[in-house]
């Protein structure tokens, strides 16, 4: 397990939306905070003997842990990570970028349970422990401000990421006043999948940033489109 830090600007910045669609991102469990800037403090008695009874905490939790070796799982817990993730794909679909939401808010729905099964672990004895609807209780309140986090993190991931190569394909176009060819277009956006090409473009088309053009060549076969920066000359 790793706990990562960042600021949300950096983050947004560096990761990509294909971060959340490959499996890697949608692996974390996304919580958000702020605070005061403060100056340093010296260490104190208290302080030092605050953080040591963290460490011993988790040293014992460890050990105790270790000597598990069955977790059970009874039917009526199963049946609320059921429920659970049904509820959080739902809200998935809602999201400015449900493609990517979705298995987030899935892997979600699976870190409630195992969250629910370190709490179980606390009542471990004889190297087994089972899961309670007490736990899952515990488990999913403390899950409720994830959710929101993680929409919010993937909804701005792909928006960032999804104005970016939007600019770059209308810089493009703009590039070519005279107009450029749709398969010289996509030539120049080859990192782009056809799907998000034609999402760029459609919503390019709705801003009125650019526009398109079947070219008239007398030629049988597919008509050739080209595209223009700007509005269609009707609306300019």
């Amino acid at each position: 397990m790793k706990l990562c830090a960042a600021t949300r600007t950096e983050f947004i910045a560096t990761a990509t939306i294909d971060d959340v669609l490959d499996g890697l991102l949608a692996r974390f469990v996304f919580t958000t905070g702020s605070a005061e800037e403060q100056r340093m403090r010296p260490m104190t008695a208290a302080l030092e003997q605050a953080w040591r009874e963290i460490l011993d905490a988790a040293d014992a939790y460890h050990a105790s842990a270790a000597d598990v070796l069955t977790i059970g799982l009874p039917e009526r817990v199963l049946d609320r990570e059921w429920q659970l993730e049904q509820r959080l794909k739902a809200a998935a679909l809602g999201s400015g970028r449900p493609d990517a939401a979705r298995p987030a808010m899935k892997r979600l729905a699976e870190t409630v349970l195992k969250v629910a099964a370190l709490l179980a672990l606390e009542r471990a004895e004889a190297g087994s422990a089972a899961i309670t609807e007490g736990d899952w209780d515990a488990a999913e309140a403390l899950a409720a401000p994830w959710e929101q986090t993680t929409l919010g993190v993937v909804a701005d991931i792909g928006r960032t990421r999804f104005q970016a190569r939007s600019d770059a394909v209308a810089g493009t176009i703009r590039a070519h006043p005279k107009g450029i060819m749709l398969s010289a277009l996509y030539r120049a956006h080859r990192d782009l999948a056809q799907r998000e090409f034609d999402e760029v473009l459609g919503a390019l088309e709705t801003q009125q940033l650019v526009h398109s053009v079947e070219a008239k060549t007398g030629k049988p076969g597919r008509t050739p489109v080209v595209y223009f920066p700007g509005p269609p000359p009707e609306l300019a």
